[in-house]
């Protein structure tokens, strides 16, 4: 009696995906698909754009370039500028440098705090004379001691701000 046929071999299980290998090390030669390789690569970060076949992948995966992130950005030969010096409230900004006095509108924009180099919204406007006029208020605690100069300072704030106020209108 001859044995039944045989039946046909199931087709091979797909190959479960290589783990992943270290950062440094290179992936054996002959055991990846370049798909396998590719996607290590990009898990890396590893820039694939001149690789056109499994060997550049190799190569990649092997030496890799050390990761900069900024290639297109010119880097500055000149030093950083210093931070300008914090000018916290009104009191500190009562007196005007001169670079600000050439026109009354930068002078009332430097006494509110404000950018010189553009007008302000009036919102931003509002807001910044709210501020001003809060720290310069002569009936404030902290003013008592100079309640005269604590009223110059609130008049200059709030003609700074009648003077914008009307720009920006």
């Amino acid at each position: 009696e001859t044995a039944p046929p045989s039946a046909p071999a199931a087709p091979a299980a797909p190959a479960a995906p290589a783990a992943p290998s270290a950062p440094g090390t290179a992936p054996k030669a002959g055991t990846d698909t370049t798909r396998e390789l590719l996607e290590e690569c990009r898990r890396r970060g590893l820039d694939t754009t001149g690789c056109h076949d499994r060997e550049d992948l190799l190569n990649l995966l092997k030496d890799p370039m050390p990761k900069v992130q900024d290639w297109g950005k010119p880097q500055s030969t000149r030093p950083p500028r210093p931070p300008a010096p914090k000018v916290t409230t009104v009191w500190d900004r009562q007196s005007v440098p001169p670079s600000y006095r050439v026109h009354k509108r930068y002078e009332a924009l430097y006494l509110l705090g404000l950018d010189v180099s553009r007008l302000p919204s009036s919102s931003e406007l509002r807001s910044a004379y709210r501020k001003a006029a809060m720290e310069s208020h002569p009936d404030r605690q902290q003013n008592h001691n100079c309640q005269d100069d604590a009223k110059k300072l609130f008049q200059k704030v709030k003609d700074a701000f009648d003077l914008l106020n009307a720009a920006v209108k």
